[in-house]
């Protein structure tokens, strides 16, 4: 081969070789699956919210609606819901009344103002106090509802004050009839505080043992 014919034949080969590198790769089309997750976990939704408007049939009827209505307006509702679904059925039940119970009457404020932990503490620790007390059934759930289960009396912020009372006064009353462990109940409120007027705010439970003094309501 003459030299002309050998850097013809080369200059031919790059020009070859550059055009393969710059022409674009033919690609098959992509497969894709059906888009199953949006259905599946619509499906898992309605089954839960389904199941929760069943057990929701063991709340009175005078305030079940209400409850449940105000239940899907809380921020928590998914977590609220599956925590209601969750655990053996007597506990599951007794938590679902009383949950239903608040939620029937919370003030709106309480819709921001109530974590899903406070929320938790109050419920778990009240139910908790009715089953340990000796004298926890002769609360009748009309008293027990209305006087024990509430996270707060009046307008005072919402706090965790459940479980620390609890673990430091429980002590002193579990083995006291149901008239003695009401009077040292209130021992123990006096020895963190005191009743002072004053033009203030509404404190909450923890805030008035910190201060060690209280208006009407605080002492209460």
């Amino acid at each position: 081969m003459s030299r002309h014919r050998l850097i013809a034949a080369l200059a031919a080969l790059v020009l070859f070789v550059l055009h393969a590198g710059c022409a674009p790769v033919r690609q098959g089309p992509v497969l894709q699956g059906p888009a199953v997750e949006e259905p599946v976990q619509q499906g898992l939704e309605a089954l839960s919210q389904a199941e929760l408007e069943r057990r929701f049939e063991a709340v009175p009827s005078r305030y079940r609606a209400q409850a449940l209505q105000n239940l899907r307006s809380y921020y928590a509702y998914p977590e609220v819901r599956g925590w209601l679904l969750e655990g053996p059925e007597p506990q599951r039940r007794e938590v679902l009344l009383a949950v239903a119970f608040l939620f029937a009457y919370l003030p709106p404020a309480d819709f921001g103002a109530l974590t899903l932990e406070l929320l938790r503490e109050h419920v778990d620790h009240a139910l908790k106090v009715r089953h340990e007390a000796p004298w926890g059934g002769q609360l009748t759930d009309e008293l027990f509802y209305h006087y024990i289960l509430p996270h707060r009396v009046t307008q005072e912020p919402c706090q965790a004050w459940r479980k620390l009372m609890h673990d430091e006064l429980w002590p002193r009353v579990k083995n006291l009839p149901m008239q003695e462990a009401a009077l040292e109940a209130n021992r123990y409120a006096r020895e963190y505080a005191t009743f002072q007027s004053t033009n203030g705010r509404d404190q909450g439970p923890l805030t008035t043992m910190l201060r060690g003094v209280g208006r009407c309501e605080e002492e209460m």
